[in-house]
């Protein structure tokens, strides 16, 4: 976990404004794997739990995707640019609640 917590959100926070890939070592705990991704940062949010989660679009898994910070390792802000999103974080959210909330029948 990182030591300075307010330092990697403002570095996080820069690299959404300036629409730069962030390059991250990342321990998933629903498969138990380090994984290294390239991603693009999209929004950062605190959620109940005190955690601080980042939305971004992963290029490995070609799809959006949630990072907790504390399981991040390590990251780096590149130099590469990416094109921004068509899409809001209110689109974003109604796009999960649709893939994980199914409706009743």
């Amino acid at each position: 976990e990182f030591s300075d917590r307010s330092s990697t959100l403002t570095i996080i926070q820069s690299a959404i404004i300036e629409f730069k890939i962030v390059e991250l070592i990342y321990h998933s705990v629903t498969t138990n794997e380090i994984t290294i991704r390239e991603i693009e940062p999209f929004a950062l949010y605190n959620n109940t739990q005190e955690s601080w989660n980042l939305i971004a679009f992963c290029r490995l898994r070609r799809d959006f995707r949630l990072f907790r910070l504390d399981r991040i390792q390590k990251f780096t802000i590149t130099d590469k640019p990416f094109k921004p999103h068509k899409i809001t974080l209110e689109e974003y959210v109604e796009m999960q609640r649709k893939k994980y909330f199914k409706p009743l029948t």
